[in-house]
């Protein structure tokens, strides 16, 4: 499930589909079109990327190095 950081509305992966722009994998929350990072944590077996929720939701331009 994915979880807006916004309105705290979850959504099943089937649901929602992930994009990628020039800032990185996203999706918008189907209730409130909020922006929710997403990070690849690695390919998965078909060597797609493994989307995965930040648990603290800050972008990672935001991170500390």
């Amino acid at each position: 499930m994915w979880t807006c950081r916004n309105c705290n509305v979850s959504f099943p992966f089937d649901r929602v589909e992930p994009e990628a722009d020039k800032q990185g994998f996203f999706f918008l929350c189907p209730a409130c079109d909020y922006r929710n990072q997403l990070v690849d944590s690695g390919p998965d077996a078909m060597g797609r990327p493994k989307l995965v929720q930040s648990d603290d939701g800050v972008p990672p331009h935001d991170q500390p190095d």
